[in-house]
């Protein structure tokens, strides 16, 4: 793939993505900035991810040309449904794939690349990476989880900070703000699996759900970036000081503090 493809599929997502960000609705104008941002976030993510691995420059382009397309289904989705719950509407990774191909986007690239793009991002927002991918398609897939992982954590903080309940409830669904955690949601921690999001009833199962992530970034540098932008101890800090949010804290922590943890 040489340089001059990419900045044609940079400038075509451009054109694509203006009429969603100048929209005279203000939700549909508000949330496509905010899938907008994150995509150029997800990009430079990806380009410190490609950059610690060492990968040459063509593998480099490819996995940033699927950052850059990983949520492109977003816009519709939320022009048609007004919501980005994908339980409420539709999958975005398949609608975004779906633009792809009705536009003839990715005509310049090979047909290997082409699925490798396709299937990389139909995956990265499943709870798990189909066991039937291997080679190319599993390390890209790799790639664009924890590159977009890495980003929703700073959205996330983000909103939370913020107290957007109008944005969480478009993202996922009215969460309680009482100080409660779902028993259910610490127990994926016992497996050392990812919190399933119809588990989440409470802002604070919200936040345990972003902090299973650790058990799916699949890189040493994703795991030191999540350690040293304190995304963590931001999570940690406002959840209740339970004997179940304790053994969380530790394993969050023996995980960051060593990967060999991470298994």
């Amino acid at each position: 793939m040489t340089e001059n493809t990419t900045t044609n599929l940079k400038s075509w997502f451009e054109e694509y993505s203006r009429p969603y960000r100048s929209s005279d609705n203000n939700a549909l104008a508000k949330t496509s900035e905010l899938k907008y941002d994150h995509t150029l976030q997800v990009v430079g993510e990806m380009e410190l991810l490609t950059h610690s691995l060492s990968l040459a420059d063509d593998a480099c382009r490819l996995a940033c040309v699927i950052a850059l397309f990983h949520d492109l289904g977003r816009f519709e989705q939320f022009r048609k449904y007004n919501t980005l719950s994908d339980r409420m509407s539709v999958d975005h990774s398949e609608l975004g794939v779906s633009e792809l191909r009705r536009h003839k986007v990715l005509c310049e690239l090979d047909d290997e690349s082409v699925r490798i793009v396709e299937d990389a991002i139909l995956a990265h927002n499943k709870l798990a990476i189909p066991g039937e991918y291997n080679g190319d398609r599993l390390f890209y897939t790799q790639l664009i989880r924890d590159a977009d992982k890495l980003d929703i954590l700073r959205v996330f903080i983000d909103v939370d900070q913020n107290n957007d309940r109008e944005m969480l409830k478009k993202a996922y669904v009215e969460l309680d703000e009482s100080d409660t955690v779902n028993p259910e949601v610490l127990a994926f921690f016992e497996r050392r699996e990812l919190v399933r999001i119809e588990h989440l009833r409470s802002r604070n199962d919200m936040r345990l759900m972003i902090l299973s992530w650790v058990f799916d970034l699949n890189f040493a540098h994703s795991l030191r970036r999540f350690r040293d932008r304190v995304d963590a101890e931001y999570l940690l800090s406002h959840l209740p000081d339970t004997p179940g949010v304790q053994h969380v804290r530790q394993q969050v922590s023996q995980i960051l503090t060593d990967p060999k943890n991470h298994g």
